[in-house]
This record gives C-alpha cells, sequence and structure tokens, in this order.
C-alpha cells in the first residue's frame, strides 16, 4: 500500500455501527432477495405453463368424447 493511500485512510473516522449494519448485511440479503423472487416467479411460470397444457388437454378429450356421441 502507498504512504499517501495510508495517510489518507489514518485520517478518517470510524463508520458508524448503524452504517457497518447495512454495508455487512445487504449485499448477502440483497441476493437472497433476489434468489427468492426469481424462484417464485419461475415456479408461478411453470405452474402456469402447465396449467395451460392441462386445460389444452382436458378439452381435447371434451372434443374427442363429443364427437363419439354425434
Amino acid at each position: 500500500m502507498k504512504t499517501s493511500a495510508m495517510l489518507r485512510n489514518a485520517h478518517r473516522s470510524q463508520p458508524s455501527p448503524h452504517a457497518m449494519l447495512y454495508r455487512r448485511w445487504a449485499k448477502p440479503v440483497g441476493k437472497s432477495l433476489a434468489l427468492c423472487v426469481g424462484s417464485y416467479y419461475a415456479l408461478y411460470w411453470a405452474w402456469e405453463w402447465l396449467e395451460k397444457d392441462e386445460q389444452r388437454y382436458q378439452l381435447e378429450q371434451r372434443k374427442t368424447e363429443l364427437a363419439k356421441l354425434t
């Protein structure tokens, strides 16, 4: 480390404990939140896609049953 950088850092005061709490926990909490939200929407999308396919299958089944009756 250069001497000028050490002198600049020596004059700084320590950050408040309140700020350190956010600096320490913001990144992991943000990552966890992003992972949870991303997982939720991925599962929601997959559920909707499967539900749409199931409804399409049931409609085709009804059509074939009606065709057999007539």
